[in-house]
């Protein structure tokens, strides 16, 4: 699939849990009732102070004298919430526009149904929440209900603002009891309480959020598969001592364009849509999963890095905690998740000990590199499995696997490696692999190891020469070379090369079909090609042509190979020396030219 095609996907995916209310909404979530940036509310809401039903005035209680708790008088100017004229009463919506508040130990603000505490609406503001552990600062709804108040906003403009030891009871009617659009906040020590949703939405216009940790959302309540929404940018601000209810999962998504990294918690990720990791000009982007992570994966997402500028993937699983990431839902094989794209600009992954399952489609790779990417990196201790088709397809990246040793491949439709001859160098012999198919040549020296799987060419496969330099294609013992009907070996058709295949009585190396009752086009020595043969089979060759075709000024020598459903094994119209040649039935071994 295109890129485009799966942004445009992931883009209707992702609008519904990440989108909020607009400034300009009729009835405004944390801002001001009516609406427009230009109105304005008394801070105190709608309702005067005094006795009323709902116990958002001052009750009857005799207010302290110059508290202002009731917020009955306008605040323009910088305030502090203190212990002393706590309980603070929220008749309708406490815009914090223009001006900050602080909030002192201990304090109690209680919000009437329908109230806000709304921060940089219009004008910069910021709230500075400074509870302790054994004085926790409380936001609390009068009616001890879900939801009852709609909580706490800060808008972009409250960039900055710090909340400590801080306690949110039955918030989040439409929207979450916490709502984020500032970059730079710290969040440290945050309960909620009886939501009715979304605990926490973090999604910042611009940057990320500074830290979130010491969140306990086990008595929040609301929907687990919505209690937390973050930026991919912000997730890297979780921290330590967080807690989940059961179930819960941190829902994520959107662009990474600095260096995040995603650590363990509680709950799983789950990752919607596209994330794409993008560094601004001349900044980095990284996007690093530590041990232990489980990522969940929407039926859009897809992982993208490097489209525009650089970027990079790093994923360090171990043994015992390795890095999953699955396809969530009853039927994930029926609807696996895009997989991961690595684009022009995408340095070297480094991937060990990961799990990609329920992943890609018959017509798209599990994992691709595309468009020159910097390097194909090392991918080590992996396993992919049930992945519809191939598993890694490599184009045109500039540089091969630094490693590619102990991956698995379980219940995979296709290739465990699909790309150019360049690629398949040099593999580790103890992957588990379905099969690695080469569909294009190269004039680069590579190495085929005996890998446990064999190698399918598909097509013509030519192996030159670059100028000068007299490349080698070096075949090790026990290696099985496979072909498609319409696939052939060519050495040295352009410029010097030669074909270096020795393998042992105990470790031959096979050159056969790839489809039983189909034959292949065999094998071609040009002028410029040198063979070097022995321990070999090739079987299943097409009766029009010899299994080993020696064109003219082609050289070398070919020892111990034997010929199966072959017409004839070796057409020698060059230099090639030969000997302990086998065929069956009535083929011919060598056959000269006339």
């Amino acid at each position: 699939m295109a890129r485009i095609g799966w942004m445009i996907a992931a883009a209707a995916l992702f609008a519904l849990p990440f989108s909020g209310c607009s400034k300009k909404d009729t009835k405004d979530q944390a801002g001001t009732k009516t609406g427009g940036a230009g109105d304005t509310v008394k801070p105190g809401g709608a309702k005067e102070a005094g006795g009323d039903s709902t116990g958002t005035g001052s009750g009857g209680a005799k207010p302290v004298e110059g508290c202002n708790s009731d917020l009955s008088q306008p605040i323009t100017a910088d305030t502090t919430f203190t212990a002393k004229c706590s309980p603070y009463k929220v008749a309708g919506d406490l815009a914090v526009d223009g001006w900050n508040l602080t909030v002192e130990p201990g304090v109690e603000i209680q919000f009437a149904d329908g109230a806000n505490l709304g921060v940089a609406y219009t004008k910069a503001s910021k709230l500075f929440v400074k509870g302790t552990a054994e004085k926790p600062v409380k936001l609390v709804g009068v009616r001890k209900e879900a939801g009852s108040w709609h909580g706490v906003r800060l808008w972009p403009q409250a960039e900055g603002s710090t909340l400590e030891n801080l306690t949110i009871e039955y918030a989040g009617s439409d929207q979450a009891a916490l709502f984020i659009e500032a970059a730079d906040v710290s969040v440290k020590g945050l309960a909620v309480v009886k939501t009715r949703k979304t605990a926490l939405n973090v999604l910042p216009q611009e940057g990320a959020v500074k830290e979130l940790s010491g969140l306990d959302f086990s008595q929040a309540g609301g929907d687990p598969d919505e209690l937390v929404t973050l930026q991919t940018m912000s997730v890297g601000a979780l921290g330590a001592g967080n807690k989940f209810p059961e179930k819960a999962v941190i829902v994520a998504g959107g662009a990474v364009y600095k260096d995040v990294k995603v650590t363990v918690q509680p709950a799983p990720y789950r990752f919607l849509g596209e994330i794409t990791v993008d560094a601004p000009e001349g900044k980095s982007a990284s996007l690093s999963f530590e041990a232990g992570v489980v990522a969940q994966m929407s039926e859009t997402a897809v992982i993208a890095i490097g489209y525009n500028r650089t970027g990079h993937l790093k994923i360090a699983g171990t043994a015992e905690k390795p890095v999953t990431f699955t396809r969530y839902g009853e039927d994930p094989k029926a609807t696996p998740w895009k997989g991961i794209v690595f684009w022009g600009h995408a340095r070297a992954p480094q991937i060990d000990y990961a799990v990609f399952e329920y992943v890609g489609s018959k017509e798209e790779a599990a994992m691709k590199f595309e468009g020159d990417a910097l390097g194909l990196g090392s991918i080590t201790h992996t396993t992919f499995k049930h992945v519809p088709g191939d598993a890694i397809v490599v184009t045109s990246p500039k540089e091969r696997f630094t490693a590619f040793d102990n991956n698995t491949f379980e219940d995979v439709g296709g290739a465990s490696l699909s790309g150019s001859l360049y690629w398949a160098h040099n593999l580790g012999a103890a992957n588990k692999l379905t099969y690695v198919r080469i569909t294009e040549g190269t004039s680069e020296d590579v190495t085929l190891k005996a890998v446990g799987a064999p190698y399918q060419l598909e097509g013509e496969i030519a192996f030159n020469g670059a100028g000068a330099k007299i490349s080698a294609l070096t075949i090790e013992p026990g290696a099985a070379l496979r072909f498609s009907e319409s696939g052939s070996l060519g050495i040295g058709y352009n410029a010097a090369a030669r074909l270096v295949a020795k393998g042992t009585a105990d470790k031959p190396i096979t050159f056969a079909n790839a489809t039983e009752g189909q034959k292949w086009q065999g094998l071609a020595a040009w002028g410029n090609g040198t063979l070097e043969l022995e321990n070999c089979t090739f079987t299943s060759v097409n009766e029009e042509k010899p299994a080993i075709d020696v064109q003219p000024e082609g050289k070398g020598s070919v020892k111990s190979v034997t010929f199966k459903d072959v017409k004839v094994g070796v057409k020698n119209c060059g230099k090639v020396a030969t000997a302990g040649l086998k065929i069956d039935g009535a083929g011919k071994a060598v056959e000269k030219c006339e």
